[in-house]
């Protein structure tokens, strides 16, 4: 599957990972038990990455080659924990959690 699509939802499930890095498309993955790789292009980037609630079940990559590298050892069973822990947080989000998320965010609020 190739191009674009207005329902992503419907492409996860061919696939056993996802290159995404922005919030509602890492959401969107997580919500059909991909496993997200983000690539981070910059430090600004990296540390949103890295301040993502579930960094603990994404990779976070930073450089090309390290993107080459874990494509060509990625193996899926290996990542199923996961994928379920990223399912259980993504299940339970909502509309309303991710404004209060993104509120939280822009306010500096921690």
């Amino acid at each position: 599957l190739r191009g674009k699509t207005a329902d992503p939802y419907s492409v996860y499930p061919h696939y056993d990972l996802a290159c995404v890095s922005s919030y509602l498309s890492i959401l969107e993955a997580m919500q059909s038990k991909v496993l997200v790789v983000a690539y981070a292009t910059d430090e600004l980037k990296l540390d949103y990455l890295n301040s993502h609630p579930r960094r603990d079940c994404m990779i976070v990559i930073e450089r090309k080659d390290q993107l080459e590298s874990f494509l060509q050892t990625y193996a899926p069973e290996k990542y199923a924990a996961e994928r379920e822990r990223a399912y259980a947080w993504a299940s339970r989000q909502t509309w309303k959690s991710v404004y209060e998320t993104y509120k939280c965010l822009w306010s500096g609020a921690q």
